[in-house]
């Protein structure tokens, strides 16, 4: 199981080489509960990090991805409205269709936005992709 999240986006303008920060709120689907994120992206993961991550999901499974995740390189960061920072393991674009562009980020654990202090952390995710989508004029798609 996967966390899901709508992103609305504040993002720099369209660059192929350079990452950057992106200002986002954040919805999670399930209860349509709302914050601001912000994800820092310091480098793209590369193809070879990129095909080992698929290649470990459809040969052994999620739990292999996982520990690919782990294993994986820092990429950025995403910091949530109450302070948690999670590392990226993950970053990738893929091609503008039109005027829009997707960032793909992934953690090697759940993102909560909403953390609560009183209970036990959820173990039901065990990584967070995000997708984020933006035009490549660098407006905000939402």
């Amino acid at each position: 199981m996967m966390a899901m999240f709508s992103i609305g986006i504040a993002a720099p303008a369209y660059s192929q080489a350079i990452a950057g920060s992106y200002r986002a709120e954040a919805k999670e689907t399930k209860t349509s509960k709302t914050g601001e994120v912000r994800i820092t992206i310091d480098r793209w993961s590369t193809k070879s990090e990129r095909h080992e991550l698929i290649e470990r999901l459809l040969d052994d499974g999620p739990e292999a991805l996982v520990d690919g995740l782990r294993a994986g390189k820092h990429v950025g960061t995403l910091r949530t409205q109450d302070g948690a920072t999670y590392e990226l393991r993950y970053a990738h674009q893929l091609s503008a269709k039109g005027k829009i562009r997707r960032i793909l980020v992934a953690t090697d654990r759940p993102v909560d936005f909403w953390v609560n202090k009183e209970g036990p952390r959820s173990l039901d995710t065990p990584f967070s992709l995000i997708e984020l989508r933006v035009k490549t004029d660098g407006s905000e798609k939402g």
